[in-house]
């Protein structure tokens, strides 16, 4: 954020943030990958600075003022408008306002087109506060409709990455691991290959309940289609699990355990 407020965002690279950390540039990839998620995750970082407390109940003032708060946080950095309008961020604090915004527009929607079409509806009194007054509504309309359209790609863009990660996961040779784990009397019996696609049947379901952690994919989503597999398989599971736990200094695949926690509790609440 510093090399961004200094030299904008033109100079802004991978590099030129590994020579201002005093790093290698592999070191600043290995956190960020690419120079397009630094940005995601930057662009991320400047809506989270925006305060979301003591807003008005009010729908079309609740739009008002953050709109306000976020043409403020956009300016409050150099070059944080052409940085946050110009990135995909689909990151917590980014959704999280989009979704606060969204619920105004739901609810309020109405109130916002009387303010901006009923004449001496502005902020004070003559033509200059009414023409003030209804450039403001219009900003916050297309603020509005601008971040509800992300919220709603972001969610769709889930879904489908749910629907191809399901396909991924009754992938033949998995269908099998998982079929070995139902069937095995220990795991010192398994055969290598029956090991190994045991081992990997759990791995795929890990890095599944990775994805659902780290809300790269619809967690309701996936357990709609996975929870009666998974509360089944995890009661299978639980003698290769110890096993492999006995080899290792801490319990593997942790996110395949809350995951198979997640379905047992998400059956519960489907009952």
């Amino acid at each position: 954020m510093e090399l961004l407020d200094e030299k904008g965002l033109d100079a802004l690279s991978t590099r030129a943030v590994a020579n201002r950390l005093g790093v290698r540039m592999n070191t600043v990839l290995w956190h960020v990958k690419t120079k397009a998620r630094m940005l995601e995750l930057m662009a991320d970082a400047v809506v989270g600075e925006i305060p979301l407390d003591a807003l008005p109940d009010a729908p079309d003032e609740r739009v008002h003022e953050l709109a306000r708060r976020y043409r403020r946080a956009l300016l409050a950095l150099r070059d944080g408008a052409a940085l946050v309008v110009g990135t995909y961020a689909a990151e917590p604090h980014t959704l999280g306002f989009a979704e606060l915004l969204e619920s105004p527009w739901r609810d309020g929607a109405r109130l916002l087109w009387v303010r901006l079409l009923t004449p001496g509806t502005g902020h004070g009194r003559g033509g200059r506060a009414d023409v003030n007054g209804t450039a403001v509504v219009i900003s916050g309309i297309a603020l509005v409709i601008s971040l509800c359209s992300l919220y709603r790609s972001v969610r769709n863009d889930r879904r489908d990455i749910t629907l191809r990660l399901h396909e991924s996961l009754i992938d033949p040779r998995l269908q099998t691991g998982r079929k070995v784990i139902h069937e095995m009397q220990d795991v010192e019996s398994l055969t290598p290959e029956q090991y190994e696609l045991a081992n990997r049947a759990l791995a795929s379901l890990d890095i599944a309940g990775f994805y659902c952690a780290k809300k790269y994919v619809s967690e309701k989503y996936f357990l709609d289609l996975w929870a009666p597999a998974l509360v089944t398989l995890g009661r299978s599971a639980a003698p290769f699990l110890a096993y492999r736990d006995a080899q290792r200094p801490k319990p593997v695949w942790p996110y395949y355990r809350r995951l198979t926690a997640k379905a047992e509790h998400h059956l519960r609440g489907a009952d």
